[in-house]
């Protein structure tokens, strides 16, 4: 059995400030460790530092990494392939991204093992059908002749920690598993990591922002705090103030007018009262929406949504729950107009002008941070591109300005400008969403799970700003999520959608 020794591990930004401060651990073979923290604490930067898989712009300044003895750091390419996927492997934090999308699943992994283990193509589809009925997917034949957008979050999930198997490492990084998955399949998730776990006897490496999750899965846990250990816990019980503060930004049961704790300000003043909703904003009527999938023998449909009926009044907030699948994305789609319908209405109480200003007057925030923004842009470009469409008049100068303000509503700096999004963390991605669907003043805004790839600190902040956005410019929300606590801080009354109706 193999150990992994992790001795002052540095990593630095080609320019700026260090990412991990001579960072240690070690992880003894069949034992799981937790990484937990902030977005932007390092705890990615960690796990792709272990396989040599930093990107552009980071690199390991000092310290080794042993696996089995041997430092990574001296190993050429062909060494390192001996040790990806075979022997170390590595659940990425955005499952949809880790597949080709024009390729069937049960393509892929095929070719992994065609690739690193030399298997004729009956032996690799059996092996692969073999992973998949381990992992819990209850059709895998069904499941590898899909195509990745085929199959939903929690089978993309499973097929992703399938794929992980393959090779039967030893070592199993996995990079928050389970961000963006509702309660249930977040559980279950969970369960099937830890029966892999003992099973196997795999060591296992959890990377997460989410407390609950690290105590219930692994032996110990390190948190971290801007790239260094804050804290070593053995039994999951935090004690230094900073895990505290952390753990009291969690939603729960408030008064409206409160306001989340952060931990800059543990005690914040209540907010101003806030006007009660206003008259209606739209109005949906017998909304229905189907998807057409590919069949066994041509095209089927699935039903989205069957005759949803729903009012948003101006200055109101709405959350939306139900379980994956249920048809929450697809009902926040369509009202932002990028769903076609199949039956029913959708009607503002002011039409439009013009298509631009359609495009203003609602945004969305997608669940993906990694797909909401145009990987080729810088920040900066980015948000002055949308400042000056829809504010022709508005000098560069201008826009750089409003740019940076936008920045700081979420927490960033200006400096973030002159970035390119692969060098942000998921929840610093989710931030530049949530800014730059905010840049335009929208008079509705719809987040799709726009938090569930944030840690609490920034949740918190993100959720009390939504508040006073709402306030300030009377701003209507649809609030998308499968965190009950979240959205029952935030909204004013909640719609749950069970098998694609109310």
């Amino acid at each position: 059995m193999k150990s992994l020794e992790i001795t002052d591990l540095t990593i630095g930004r080609e320019q700026g400030a260090s990412v991990i401060e001579r960072f240690s651990l070690r992880l003894s073979p069949g034992e799981s460790c937790g990484l937990i923290g902030e977005s932007g604490s390092g705890k990615t930067s960690i796990g792709l530092a272990i396989l040599r898989l930093l990107p552009a712009g980071l690199r390991q300044a000092a310290g080794c990494i042993r696996w089995a003895g041997r430092d990574l750091s001296d190993c050429d390419e062909a060494g390192l392939n001996q040790v990806r996927g075979a022997q170390i492997a590595m659940v990425f934090q955005d499952p949809h991204a880790s597949f080709i999308p024009v390729l069937p699943v049960g393509a892929q992994g095929r070719a992994i093992l065609r690739k690193k283990r030399g298997l004729t193509r009956a032996l690799a589809s059996q092996l692969l059908l073999e992973r998949f009925a381990e992992v819990g997917l209850d059709d895998p034949q069904k499941v590898a002749n899909s195509f990745p957008h085929e199959l939903s979050g929690g089978m993309r999930q499973r097929a992703l920690i399938a794929f992980a198997l393959l090779n039967d490492p030893q070592l199993l990084i996995a990079d928050e598993p389970t961000t963006a998955l509702d309660a249930h399949l977040r559980t279950e998730i969970l369960a099937l990591l830890k029966r892999l776990q003992q099973t196997r006897k795999l060591s296992l490496l959890l990377i997460s922002h989410d407390h609950t999750a690290v105590a219930a899965l692994c032996s110990r846990s390190v948190l971290l705090r801007a790239g260094r250990v804050v804290e070593e816990s053995p039994d999951g019980q935090w004690h230094s103030d900073y895990a505290q503060r952390l753990l009291a930004c969690r939603p729960r049961q408030m008064d409206s007018r409160a306001r989340l704790p952060t931990l800059n300000d543990l005690n914040p003043t209540p907010r101003a009262a806030r006007k009660a909703p206003g008259g209606t904003l739209l109005s949906v009527r017998e909304l229905g929406v189907v998807h057409p999938r590919r069949g066994w023998f041509g095209r089927a449909t699935v039903a989205g949504l069957n005759k949803l009926s729903l009012d948003v009044a101006v200055g109101e907030i709405v959350g939306v729950v139900g379980p994956s699948g249920c048809g929450k994305t697809t009902l926040g789609r369509a009202l932002a107009g990028l769903q076609p319908l199949s039956s029913g209405t959708i009607a503002w109480s002011k039409p439009a002008a013009n298509a631009l200003e359609r495009a203003r007057r609602v945004q969305m925030v997608f669940q993906n941070p990694y797909a909401s923004l145009n990987p080729a842009f810088s920040v900066g470009a980015a948000f002055e591109q949308v400042l000056r469409l829809h504010a022709p008049d508005l000098g560069r100068d201008a826009a750089r300005e409003e740019a940076v303000r936008l920045l700081e509503t979420v927490g960033l700096k200006a400096e973030h400008l002159n970035r390119r999004p692969a060098q942000f963390s998921g929840g610093e991605r989710q931030r530049l969403a949530i800014a730059r669907a905010l840049s335009v003043k929208p008079d509705l805004l719809i987040c799709d799970e726009c938090t569930s790839a944030l840690d609490v600190s920034v949740q918190a902040q993100l959720l009390n700003l939504l508040k006073d956005l709402q306030a300030e410019r009377n701003l209507s929300l649809v609030f998308i999520s499968h965190d009950l606590d979240v959205v029952n801080f935030l909204s004013d009354r909640v719609l749950e959608l069970k098998a694609h109706s109310i």
